[in-house]
């Protein structure tokens, strides 16, 4: 149930993109792209598990207003961001 993923930035929530294995990025076991609009324009975080990485659990949806350093989500059994 860790790492945590924090927001980088205020903004809304404009899509969250769940990705299946090795869908976009070749070795990939969990992917998440999490989209901002904020003051700076439209900002995306991507939220890359590896090998071990089964899952990203995301605590945001569409259209949900977030300031930075909010909790985004967590992986399952750990990652690198």
């Amino acid at each position: 149930d860790y790492p945590r993923v924090h927001s980088p930035v205020d903004g809304t929530v404009v899509s969250v993109d769940a990705c299946r294995q090795d869908e976009l990025f070749p070795g990939s076991e969990a992917m998440t792209i999490i989209a901002f609009d904020t003051s700076l324009g439209l900002v995306k975080l991507l939220c890359i598990g590896e090998w071990s990485v089964q899952t990203f659990v995301t605590d945001v949806a569409a259209g949900q207003r977030v300031s930075k350093m909010d909790e985004l989500g967590h992986f399952d059994f750990g990652s690198q961001v």
